[in-house]
């Protein structure tokens, strides 16, 4: 319903702006002398820029991970490169979802969550607007120029989003959890390092003004996405060029990789100097590989560390009693069946 009502309102804004953008606005401007001249101005939707939440709900994606430029592809490797979306195709898809008729029903509802969409959050910017879009030739988008990420919410965030994760879902090795206190105590050592860190404020941003305070590592309330860029930064003083504090040995070459190409990555999106295209491909398009290979590779040893000791757990346990099989009857019936019939 919250949805339903939020599609009518948008719906009855565009069609004003549409109607608009047919007939054209009627106003006086000045012009190069001061004089106001009369005008007619057809106005055009260029960019709706949201935060994720809101863009997930305008836009009738499945969740924060989907995205209306490419494929979200459920089941494939997180830093392979995906495919694009094609306006028509998702829209086509979209018909066959909400017709109850149509024999291929179920299929397109499966490839539309597939592809990141949820079939039963069509947003109406595609049916009420037509000559309001700006479609770029040779671009069959799903929103024509309408669904913008800036740099703030689609890198920024994202990354810190990424490395956090990464670190908050790092499980101590089970050979490891018998001895007492392993399992917070590394934790409140990166939280007392970034506190000393905070207190002597000598890390400053591009700017010249010196980092927030952060309390946590562990802990974005509150956070601005300067603090996040700054916490990205900061992490790798607070894990030391070895990473030691983490406790399993396999995880912290990967996720140190990770945080430095983040770092190179938020650098060069500052614009502070200009790159070469070569120099682009390479922070970019190879920096984003190397990042989620790191991380799928922290995934890996986690879950085949996880295996190894579940096996070695069921092995050194017993085996399980056997079920003592019950009779159908009772032995009182039993026995009295059997007088009977003698």
């Amino acid at each position: 319903m919250k949805h339903y009502i939020r599609q009518k309102c948008a719906a009855a804004i565009l069609r004003v702006l549409e109607s608009a953008a047919s007939a054209g606005v009627r106003c006086r401007l000045r012009n190069i002398r001061g004089e106001e001249v009369e005008r007619i101005l057809f106005p055009r939707l260029v960019a709706m820029n949201f935060d994720q939440p809101e863009a997930q709900l305008f836009f009738g994606l499945q969740n924060k991970t989907s995205c209306s430029k490419c494929k979200r592809r459920k089941g494939y490797s997180a830093f392979r490169r995906g495919s694009l979306q094609k306006g028509t195709e998702v829209h086509r898809l979209y018909e066959f979802a909400n017709d109850r008729s149509n024999p291929f029903n179920k299929t397109a509802r499966e490839k539309l969550k597939r592809w990141g969409f949820n079939h039963t959050r069509r947003c109406c910017l595609t049916d009420v607007c037509d000559k309001l879009l700006v479609r770029i030739p040779g671009r069959d988008e799903v929103y024509p120029c309408v669904d913008y990420r800036d740099g703030m919410h689609g890198l920024m965030i994202f990354i810190h989003r990424i490395i956090m994760c990464a670190l908050d879902d790092l499980k101590v090795p089970y050979n490891l959890r018998k001895n007492a206190g392993i399992i917070s105590s590394w934790r409140k050592v990166m939280d007392q390092r970034l506190s000393y860190l905070a207190a002597r404020r000598c890390f400053r941003d591009a700017e010249g003004k010196a980092y927030r305070v952060q309390r946590s590592c562990f802990n974005d309330a509150g956070m601005t996405a300067k603090d996040r860029v700054c916490m990205v930064f900061l992490l790798a003083h607070v894990l030391g060029p070895t990473a030691d504090i983490l406790p399993d040995p396999g995880v912290r070459s990967p996720f140190l990789t990770a945080l430095a190409h983040a770092q190179v990555i938020i650098v060069a999106a500052r614009g502070l100097r200009t790159y070469t295209v070569p120099e682009l491909q390479n922070i970019f398009d190879r920096g984003f590989v190397s990042i989620f290979g790191a991380l799928e590779s922290i995934r890996e040893i986690t879950f085949k560390t996880r295996t190894v000791y579940h096996q070695q757990e069921k092995s050194d346990k017993p085996p399980p009693k056997r079920f003592k099989r019950q009779t159908r009857f009772a032995t009182s019936h039993c026995n009295a069946c059997y007088s009977v019939s003698a």
